[in-house]
């Protein structure tokens, strides 16, 4: 453990070629450690040196160039969730981690006391942030590429994102706000992907109708790759059609938008009074109830938003993003789980059948 705690003083401390130097032989330290332990108590403290780190990193990350701040983030977060299966292993249930969600990647093997109002600067607000700051100069009606917007941990050597950083280099902005952000602003941003009609609603302030969403309800995301998963989810639920085409809108929402208390130690629950809070590749996914089954976003929050036309259809979202799920061999990685699909095995000389679930 003490050489594991001298690599992860390097990567939250050293240079920028240090830090990156550090990261294989931390992974092999740690892969060893691991390899020897006696007890959940030696797993619990490796954990708590890494959520120390990954918070570390989180709130010295813009002395780094986004790249490396991409690398260091994600060897992190593999080696936490590596380290959670472990602990789960040996404890027979979850970690209870002290991250928040800007903070965890998607991790069935550990439980989070979620979305509070002091909630640290994350990867995914750390790359929204940069990029709203090269809008201030982008005029309204521009060609501008998003592709730093996509965002997914990996698990192992998985992306899975190629399409989506396809579809992002060529973005119209067609909304951004003036930056004013009051004090009753949340300290991250919410996502949602949704036809160019709806997106144009929101953006004007109106009220946009979600009666003819499950449960009256729209479920923003803390990035573009999940954003689209649901928007797809959507349709597989026909709720949105094939053809439409796609606009993103990022804002930052009210804080009473989004208290949520979440998964209890068992791996149950979900945001207070609801049973169905999602948890989607790098994202919690968050709930706006229609009042009267309309939904409105705030003046405030339409200062913090900006918002794209993605310039692509439903229909060839589905299929950038399954060819890119089965690319790397990992459909659960790439896609939400209600599109994932599952190759049935069967006998040699027998089709085999490949089916939606």
């Amino acid at each position: 453990m003490e050489q594991t705690g001298i690599y992860i003083a390097t990567v939250t401390s050293g240079s920028p070629e240090e830090r990156l130097r550090a990261l294989a032989p931390l992974g092999l330290a740690i892969a060893l450690f691991l390899a020897d332990i006696e007890s959940s108590n030696d797993v619990s403290l490796l954990l708590t040196v890494l959520e120390q780190a990954i918070i570390s990193i989180a709130n010295t990350g813009r002395a780094l160039a986004l790249g490396q701040l991409r690398e260091i983030a994600g060897a992190l977060e593999n080696y936490h969730c590596r380290a959670c299966r472990i602990y789960c292993i040996y404890e027979g249930g979850l970690w209870q981690s002290a991250l928040a969600c800007t903070l965890s990647a998607y991790n069935i093997y550990c439980a989070s006391n979620w979305a509070h109002s002091d909630m640290p600067l994350g990867m995914c607000v750390h790359i929204v942030d940069a990029f709203v700051e090269g809008l201030q100069t982008v005029l309204i009606g521009a060609t501008v590429s998003a592709t730093s917007l996509v965002y997914l941990p990996t698990w192992g050597a998985i992306d899975g994102d190629l399409f989506i950083r396809e579809i992002a280099y060529n973005c119209q902005l067609i909304y951004k706000g003036t930056g004013q952000i009051g004090g009753a602003i949340a300290s991250f941003y919410w996502v949602l992907v949704l036809p160019d009609r709806f997106i144009d609603v929101l953006i004007q302030g109106e009220a946009l109708d979600v009666t003819m969403f499950p449960q009256h309800q729209l479920n923003p995301c803390l990035t573009l790759q999940t954003a689209l998963s649901k928007t797809l989810h959507w349709c597989r639920q026909a709720v949105l059609q094939e053809d439409d085409t796609l606009s993103v809108l990022y804002w930052r929402p009210e804080l009473p938008r989004k208290g949520s208390g979440m998964k209890t130690r068992s791996g149950t629950g979900g945001q207070q009074n609801w049973h169905n809070t999602s948890y989607i590749s790098a994202s919690y996914c968050g709930i706006i109830t229609g009042e009267n089954g309309v939904v409105r976003l705030s003046a405030e929050e339409l200062e913090s938003a900006f918002a794209l036309r993605l310039q692509v259809s439903v229909r060839q979202c589905i299929g950038g993003v399954l060819q890119d799920a089965f690319q790397t061999g990992r459909s659960s990685i790439g896609v939400h789980r209600h599109l994932r699909r599952v190759t049935i095995e069967a006998p040699r000389g027998i089709e085999v059948i490949v089916k939606h679930v």
